[in-house]
C-alpha cells in the first residue's frame, strides 16, 4: 500500500499527466478521456433510478473480470439484493467473491446509531484496509455516502469525517468511485452540501433523467475532471441486458433545447443511441 501511496503522490505533483483506469463501460472511457483518475476519486450523482450504482458495480465487476480486485462497500443497500440484481446482466458478484476479487462490505447504520449520532467510520476503513491487503485490491466503490452523512447534526464533525474519509482513501492509494444522492432538476440547481468535500473530488458526473424529444431518457454529465481533458457535451446513456452504453447528444446542445422538440422522424440523438433503447 505504501507504493500505491507513492503513486497518489506522484500524482498531485504531475496533474497534466493523471493515469486513467479503463472504466470497461462502452463509450465511457472515451467521454473520460480514458477512464477514473488512477488512485484519485470520482464522485457519481444522481437522483433515485439514474443508474448510479449500476454505473459503479460495472467498473468494479469489469475490473474484477480483467484480474484487478475491489471492495464495495455499502451504507444502503443490501448484499443479497445487490447480487440478485446484476444477474439478469450475466454478472456473477458471488463467483468473484469466492475467486477473491471482490469483497462486498455491508455497512448498512444501526439504529441506535443513527439516532444518537454515535457513529465513526474507523473500524469499517480497518476492516477494508485488511480485506484490501488481503486480496490486493486497490479499487472501491462507497455507495452511498451521503446516507452515512446524515446521522450527523455537527456540520464540523460531517466535513472532519468527510476529509478524513478522502485522506486515508488517497493514502492508501485507492481509486474511489463515491455514489451520492442529487434531487436537483436543473444543473442550476445543484448542491453538493451533503458531500461537503466536492471540492476535494477530482472528478464530478452528474446523472438525470431528462426529456429529450418528446422521450424520458438517462443522461451523464462530467461536472468535473481536475488536470485532465473530458467531455462537456451532454450524454444519453441506456441500460442494456449486458450493462451500460452510451451515446453523445449532438455537440452544443442544450437540453432546454432538446426538451419538448417534436419528434417527426428520427432525431440525432436517437439515431446516435442507435437500437436497444427499449432497455
Amino acid at each position: 500500500m505504501a507504493q500505491q501511496g507513492s503513486k497518489r503522490q506522484h500524482a498531485r505533483n504531475e496533474p497534466e499527466n493523471l493515469a486513467k483506469i479503463p472504466t470497461g463501460i462502452a463509450g465511457l472511457d472515451d467521454i473520460l478521456e480514458g477512464g477514473f483518475p488512477d488512485g484519485r476519486t470520482t464522485l457519481i450523482s444522481g437522483g433515485p433510478g439514474t443508474g448510479k450504482t449500476m454505473l459503479g458495480l460495472e467498473f468494479l465487476y469489469k475490473s474484477a473480470l480483467a484480474g484487478h480486485a475491489g471492495i464495495l462497500l455499502l451504507f444502503e443497500e443490501r448484499a443479497d439484493a445487490i447480487r440478485r440484481n446484476v444477474r439478469s446482466l450475466g454478472w456473477d458478484l458471488g463467483a468473484m467473491e469466492k475467486a477473491g476479487k471482490l469483497f462486498i462490505l455491508e455497512a448498512r447504520l444501526p439504529r441506535d446509531a443513527v439516532l444518537s449520532g454515535d457513529f465513526n467510520i474507523t473500524p469499517l476503513l480497518a476492516i477494508i484496509e485488511g480485506k484490501a491487503g488481503e486480496i490486493g485490491a486497490d479499487r472501491i466503490m462507497i455507495d452511498a455516502i451521503d446516507v452515512l452523512m446524515r446521522i450527523y447534526n455537527d456540520t464540523r464533525r460531517e466535513q472532519n469525517e468527510l476529509y478524513g474519509l478522502h485522506d486515508w482513501l488517497v493514502d492508501h492509494g485507492f481509486t474511489t468511485v463515491l455514489m451520492t444522492h442529487q434531487l436537483a432538476g436543473n444543473l442550476e440547481q445543484v448542491d453538493f452540501s451533503g458531500v461537503g468535500f466536492s471540492s476535494l473530488i477530482d472528478t464530478i458526473i452528474l446523472l438525470r433523467f431528462t426529456e429529450i424529444y418528446n422521450k424520458i431518457t438517462r443522461s451523464l454529465l462530467i461536472l468535473k475532471s481536475r488536470g485532465t481533458k473530458h467531455s462537456n457535451s451532454y450524454h444519453r446513456f441506456v441500460i442494456m441486458d449486458h450493462g451500460v452504453e452510451m451515446a453523445t447528444i449532438p455537440s452544443g446542445a442544450r437540453l432546454s433545447e432538446l426538451q419538448g422538440q417534436p419528434s417527426t422522424g428520427r432525431s440525432p440523438a436517437e439515431a446516435a443511441v442507435g437500437k436497444g433503447d427499449e432497455q
